[in-house]
């Protein structure tokens, strides 16, 4: 790891390590999780430690682990307890799960480099099934990492969790031939191509798909949980995403906006199969365990019901998205079965199941392409995107109404995980600044915070504060100002930020 020298292997668990640890024996024959935990201390002291668990145990219990935790030494693949007695000599063909883990990584300004690690590259994992690689503000770096092609020798892997602070936006790339893969999980962007590249996935999880509005996932047929609204930043309510992929993705999917409005449905439906009229469901129905409602009988949603069966248009709400002028319901039509289809060129629009206009666009190559637009059920329009090659990219402005007017936040994409903010201020003056907390700006190798500090990033271990009255400062500034308000004459004079 660049920039720290004091370097600690740790092969000892201690006693906090092996408390409320089930007993789960591990041999010769047993599936095995291979763990590696990389810590930085606030004394920029580096430590790793490797450990295996019982795989089949702690299976499905994402970061959590049941069992008791055995020492592995990389360099002779030996077992060894708590103690430090070996037990056995692990075959490479027994490691299904890699985990790699930089969550108590204390260094957020610092680079950390999969192939800087021999313990990491020597690796031969043939018979690999999972892999996950989670942290905290770490950055990690996949596009080098040698470990690649040894590490996936077989078309076994199936599981791939990358929940960290990826550095490189392509590290999917060398994951793409693996077309059996069922589960994907990322706090990162990702692009159409997964459609073609991946046909089984069962679990897609990642951030932003309702704002980068991520029309592709609609096309997977096997899909059993789906990304929460809440994974999702947001300065309107989303009203024609959420609309558009509640209609097209099955309810009873993990994820699902309305999943348990549907299932409380149809618990009230099985307990009076003849039931004809409007149904009312409230809290207490579908969700008994919010603690936002004000009252459990409060209603959030309601419908026709014929003989038995919710018939056309229901109106939902959700909660904490009806925050803003307008308190719009969500609508969801029960007659809509068709499959969502989208042009390889040309425009394509979305109405609402009312008939008015939710989404318009166009594509071009099979992407999305151009400028897209957003309306809201009234017709107001919330959001304008533009994309390139199915990624978004420059201009994206987000509108609401708010104490009766309009109020616009912009972001510049630099690309589909990097943007740029800006937000016009109560006082008519404007603030701007990098989206991301303390992280290099892909075009200017700087970082300016909401606070109009600008922070000197490039290949630089520990920042560098730029002078705010000098000419590197407003340089840098106003090209902030002219891709987020390239119609507008504002110097950095109309700009607003706490320190100045």
């Amino acid at each position: 790891m660049k920039g720290l020298i004091n370097v600690v292997f740790l092969f000892s668990f201690g006693a906090a390590a092996q408390v409320h640890k089930l007993p789960c024996p591990l041999d010769s024959n047993s599936k095995i999780a291979l763990h590696f935990d990389f810590l930085v201390n606030s004394d920029s002291v580096f430590s790793v430690r490797s450990y295996v668990s019982d795989f089949e145990e702690d299976m499905g219990r994402e970061y959590t682990l049941r069992c008791e935790r055995f020492l592995f030494d990389w360099e002779t693949y030996a077992v060894s307890n708590a103690q430090g007695e070996e037990d056995f000599i692990c075959s490479p063909k027994q490691i299904v799960k890699l985990s790699i883990s930089t969550a108590n990584y204390l260094c957020p300004e610092c680079q950390f480099d999969l192939d800087s690690y021999e313990m990491l590259t020597s690796l031969r994992l043939p018979a690999l099934k999972e892999i996950e690689v989670r942290g905290q503000k770490c950055k990690i770096r996949f596009g080098e990492w040698e470990a690649y092609n040894g590490l996936l020798e077989s078309l076994s892997l199936e599981s791939i969790r990358m929940e960290a602070g990826i550095i490189n936006e392509d590290w999917i790339d060398p994951f793409l031939r693996f077309e059996n893969l069922k589960v994907l999980a990322t706090n990162n962007y990702l692009s159409s191509n997964l459609v073609t590249a991946f046909p089984h996935l069962e679990e897609l999880t990642f951030w932003e798909m309702y704002y980068h509005f991520s029309h592709y996932i609609v096309e997977f047929n096997n899909l059993q949980k789906m990304p929460t609204m809440i994974e999702s930043q947001r300065s309107t309510d989303l009203y024609p995403q959420v609309t558009f992929f509640s209609n097209k993705i099955p309810p009873n999917i993990e994820g699902h906006p309305f999943k348990n409005y549907h299932t409380a449905i149809q618990e009230k439906l099985r307990l009076d199969s003849l039931f004809s009229g409007v149904m009312v469901i409230t809290y207490g129905d579908a969700l008994p365990n919010y603690v936002g409602s004000i009252a459990e009988h409060d209603t959030v949603a309601f419908g026709n019901v014929v003989s038995g069966k919710a018939q056309g248009v229901w109106k939902f709400l959700i909660p904490d998205f009806n925050a803003f002028e307008g308190g719009f319901f969500y609508l969801y039509d029960y007659a809509d079965n068709d499959r969502a289809s989208f042009p390889k060129d040309g425009v394509w629009e979305y109405n609402y199941p009312n008939g008015g206009l939710a989404i318009s666009g166009q594509f071009r190559n099979g992407l999305k392409d151009g400028e897209w637009k957003f309306y809201n059920p009234d017709s107001f329009l919330s959001m304008v995107k533009n994309y390139r090659e199915g990624k978004s990219s420059g201009l994206s402005i987000e509108r609401r109404i708010y104490n009766s007017e309009i109020e616009e936040i912009r972001r510049y994409f630099l690309s589909p995980n990097y943007a740029i903010y800006g937000v016009k201020m109560g006082s008519g003056r404007y603030r701007v600044s990098d989206y991301y907390q303390l992280q290099s700006n892909p075009e200017t190798g700087y970082f300016l915070d909401a606070s109009g500090n600008l922070w000197d990033l490039d290949n630089k271990t520990v920042p560098s504060l730029v002078p705010q009255k000098s000419r590197r400062y407003r340089k840098v500034v106003k090209s902030y100002i002219k891709k987020l308000y390239p119609e507008m004459k504002i110097s950095v004079k109309d700009l607003s930020f706490d320190s100045l």
